[in-house]
């Protein structure tokens, strides 16, 4: 974590591997993770039975043929995780965790070498905990978040794998409001991946600070971030990136109380289609919402709010769910009827209390006591 980064290991002496029986049964490997060049839809079920689930045939066993495959499915499990950060953060978590146990059930021959290991132990880690902060779990978050390091330092170097971490924690960082160490280590994370020739990576790790910066209180200069990012992120290769930054634009300019330019930022944004990511639709109908209540449109604001926090609360979302029901407050007191807001901040507390939200429990209570944003 900040403060501790600076003690990061240099790139560990990797020693002398044999490859040859990995190589050897390489197309084997690939076979288990692809159908007719296709990904498979679910975990190769042989893989998963490497991990402890018990097994009829000896050559199945822990140290059997298929032992140098769980790199391979690790890996599968991280990037099925990532992929739907923006449909389903439940079922994110749920692979991230397959993930973390495939980690655990590799060995140093099969990953490569002990540096090897850690590296991948730090990877699953590093989303194990991206997939609980999604899901505002920042307690848990950020102890995952701290064995990723510890995997981190005891790891190859991997630039990229560095950088990935780096910018997960930025993200988690940001929630937990440290932002001037959200922003520097966003930016550190920015410069492994330009020097590694991922500028879409880059700009993604770009936009997580800019994202810090908005949330620390300065959407001027946010504004001027998002606005140099938004040339830089290829739009086809990752339109839910083009789209957050451009969401975060229109609240920049709402911010600044400029609503002719976050008028024309909304318009701006690109088409979407029921086939869209779910939570980014959310976030354009929330900022819709934002908008509409700065231009005193009261009415349709709540309505749109109220139809975003009712979205949030089926997806058990409750860091999302309880800063919109603090704007719909906000919408409903500026329209004069005080009394729906009180009303509304029961409902949410009884739900919070039946959610039994764990460790963030009392963090959410106080976050639903404060006064409403903008």
């Amino acid at each position: 974590m900040p403060g501790s980064r600076w003690s990061l290991s240099r790139p560990a002496s990797e020693g002398q591997f044999d490859y040859s029986r990995t190589l050897a049964r390489a197309e084997r490997t690939i076979d288990l993770f692809f159908t007719n060049g296709r990904p498979v839809e679910a975990p190769p079920g042989i893989l998963l039975a490497e991990l402890g689930l018990p097994v009829e045939s000896a050559q199945f066993a822990p140290g059997g043929e298929f032992q140098t495959a769980i790199p391979f499915l690790t890996r599968w499990l991280i990037e099925k995780s990532h992929a739907i950060r923006y449909s389903n953060p439940e079922e994110m978590l749920h692979w991230a965790l397959m993930a973390r146990v495939a980690a655990c059930g590799c060995t140093p021959d099969s990953a490569g070498s002990k540096a090897k290991l850690s590296d991948l132990r730090a990877e699953a880690e590093a989303q194990c905990s991206n997939a609980l902060r999604v899901l505002g779990r920042l307690v848990e978050a950020e102890d995952t978040m701290k064995m990723a390091w510890r995997y981190l330092e005891r790891g190859t170097g991997n630039p990229e794998l560095r950088a990935a971490v780096f910018a997960r924690t930025a993200s988690l960082l940001t929630l937990q409001r440290k932002f001037q160490a959200a922003s520097e280590l966003a930016h550190e994370a920015s410069v492994y991946f330009e020097d590694l020739g991922m500028k879409h990576r880059s700009a993604s790790a770009e936009v997580t600070g800019a994202i810090a910066t908005l949330y620390s209180g300065d959407p001027e200069q946010a504004s001027r971030l998002f606005c140099r990012l938004l040339p830089k992120i290829p739009r086809r290769e990752d339109p839910s990136l083009f789209l957050a930054a451009r969401i975060n634009l229109v609240a920049c300019y709402v911010d600044l109380g400029k609503l002719p330019e976050a008028r024309q930022a909304y318009r701006a944004l690109p088409p979407t289609n029921p086939d869209s990511e779910p939570l980014i639709l959310l976030r354009m109908e929330w900022q819709k919402g934002l908008l509409l209540n700065a231009l005193q449109e009261r009415i349709s604001a709540s309505q749109t709010l109220g139809r975003v926090r009712k979205a949030y609360i089926e997806r058990r979302l409750a860091r999302e769910a309880i800063v919109v029901t603090r704007d719909l407050m906000r919408t409903f007191e500026h329209l004069g009827e005080g009394g729906k807001a009180a009303i509304l901040r029961e409902e949410t507390a009884s739900w919070l209390q039946s959610m039994k939200f764990g460790a963030e429990a009392s963090r959410f209570f106080q976050e639903l006591q404060q006064p409403a944003s903008g």
